[in-house]
């Protein structure tokens, strides 16, 4: 058996010391504080040729500040514009671009746009 690290701190201050052949990214952004240096990191440390996961939460601008004045949630301090999230998924070759809407239905399932992509970050990186 390969006995993986575990690292139990936030991803802002973990500092990776190798590139990963698959990073997966999902349902995490809501749960930060610092959008671009997580980016940064995840970029950092998927391998050129490396496949990325992603989903989250896909807001549009006056969803955030709608969110940003109705309500803090401790659980999920970070509202992120799509914009944003596009920017960085551009970087990589997308596999697969999906955007679920959901209606609230269930108890864990808030109404809004979900994101779902697969990408390869260009062997050239």
């Amino acid at each position: 058996t390969c006995a993986l690290p575990i690292f139990a701190l936030p991803i802002e201050q973990f500092q990776p010391k190798e590139t990963y052949d698959l990073v997966a990214m999902l349902n995490v952004i809501e749960h930060c504080y610092n959008v671009p240096v997580i980016f940064r990191k995840i970029w950092d440390m998927t391998r050129p040729g490396g496949v990325m996961l992603f989903h989250d939460r896909y807001y549009d601008h006056e969803q955030v500040i709608v969110e940003a004045e109705r309500v803090y949630d401790a659980a999920h301090p970070l509202k992120v514009d799509r914009r944003m999230i596009n920017a960085f998924l551009n970087r990589f070759q997308g596999i697969f671009f999906r955007i679920v809407t959901t209606h609230g239905f269930t108890q864990h399932s808030a109404p809004g746009d979900q994101v779902y992509f697969i990408g390869l970050k260009p062997q050239s990186a």
